[in-house]
């Protein structure tokens, strides 16, 4: 599995993300914004048990 860098691109994304949930009164952990935000900006898709949260 490969290991991938926070870029700044990946870091705005996950702002961006995070932005757009509080003002809809949702918070989610960091770690899974940026592996979210990491996803969406390479393309992936994440295979988790963690329902709740993805």
């Amino acid at each position: 599995m490969p290991v991938h860098p926070v870029t700044l691109a990946i870091a705005r994304l996950a702002g961006r993300i995070e932005g757009q949930q509080e003002t809809i009164g949702v918070q989610f952990a960091f770690e899974d914004l940026l592996i979210g935000a990491t996803a969406l900006h390479l393309g992936y898709e994440v295979a988790t048990l963690n329902l709740r949260d993805f």
